[in-house]
């Protein structure tokens, strides 16, 4: 996610929530703990992306009915990106007039829930939510893809602008946290040391962090950020950020890197952190991305397709996934 600037003037109190949200972390037999930060009054918060008062309590709102059902990052960031293109953040109640009984932060029909619960900033989010996790391969699809699979708008591009800031906003009402369905909280995911060495956890959590916070970036090859990426790029500058160097800005050359220093493991032993290799039938390296765990993986996708988490591939016009992948961190045995 973008960073964001927040003027050094305004002090922003963020409270607690009462207990904790458990979400999936990469290991499919284990759960990850987030205790996701928020505020509930407007007074605490200062304008983000310019929004600001009561469009940032419903933004929170939104947020900790998502944790509450699980829901990855991506997918709370759909969520408010939604409300922030139905309604501006502000539990709006249009009536009749809008086509008909279109009400609430998702502007939702009557057909969605009560009037009650749709003018509701958390039960709203939570019908949203409902419905996006019932839409099968929505983690693949692009934000507004998603959004428009659960809203059906006349324009399926429509949320498209209302992406960053709704990353802006996530970010500063989350402090940071970085919960997903698969990589919740890497320290808290089972390391099982497969291959003959276990990974490095700190190592891996700052790569997978940096990763993660370019979600939504655009595919451009050569890029190397910021804000533009390719697959390679990516990872290179990820663990740099970790204080590993894992080749240069290459495919071939981080595989090669991978082959040399031992750190070649079966894709049976993968865990999050190592690094999935493709390659073309002629033996060409072409593709790499981040193992999430739990089938799942985050890359600089395609062009059109941008930085994504998605559910891993095994071939894609022609392109192979590697028998093998390579763990950039831990001491190799061997």
């Amino acid at each position: 996610m973008r960073r964001v600037l927040i003027t050094a003037a305004v002090l922003v109190v963020l409270a607690l929530l009462t207990g904790t949200v458990i979400l999936g972390a990469g290991n499919p037999s284990q759960a990850a703990t987030c205790t996701t930060t928020s505020t509930t009054t407007a007074s605490t918060h200062t304008a983000v992306d310019g929004y600001s008062g009561d469009q940032l309590t419903n933004a929170a709102a939104i947020i900790n009915a998502g944790y509450a059902l699980k829901v990855p990052t991506y997918g709370i960031v759909i969520g408010v990106m939604t409300a922030m293109g139905e309604s501006g953040l502000r539990a709006l109640d249009y009536g009749d007039e809008a086509g008909p009984d279109s009400r609430g932060l998702f502007q939702q029909r009557a057909n969605w829930g009560t009037l009650a619960e749709r003018m509701n900033a958390t039960d709203s989010a939570t019908l949203f939510f409902t419905h996006l996790l019932a839409v099968s391969g929505w983690e693949d699809m692009t934000p507004t893809e998603a959004a428009h699979a659960v809203q059906i708008n006349k324009d399926p591009n429509y949320y498209t602008p209302y992406y960053a800031p709704a990353e802006a906003v996530v970010q500063a009402l989350s402090s940071g946290q970085e919960c997903s369905s698969t990589t919740a909280s890497v320290s808290d995911v089972s390391w099982t040391g497969g291959g003959g060495f276990a990974p490095d956890k700190a190592a891996v959590q700052t790569a997978l962090a940096f990763a993660q916070e370019q979600l939504g970036d655009a595919y451009v090859i050569g890029g190397a950020g910021p804000n533009v990426w390719d697959c390679s790029g990516l990872t290179m500058v990820a663990y740099q950020h970790a204080g590993i160097d894992i080749g240069t800005h290459s495919v071939a050359d981080q595989y090669q890197t991978m082959s040399e220093e031992g750190r070649l493991l079966p894709y049976a032993d993968a865990e999050p952190g190592d690094l999935l290799f493709w390659h073309e039938a002629d033996g060409a390296w072409v593709h790499v991305g981040f193992y999430l765990g739990n089938g799942k993986m985050l890359a600089a996708a395609a062009p059109g397709e941008g930085v994504k988490e998605q559910t891993v591939w095994t071939s894609s016009s022609g392109e192979t996934l590697a028998t093998v992948v390579g763990r950039p961190t831990g001491t190799p045995t061997t």
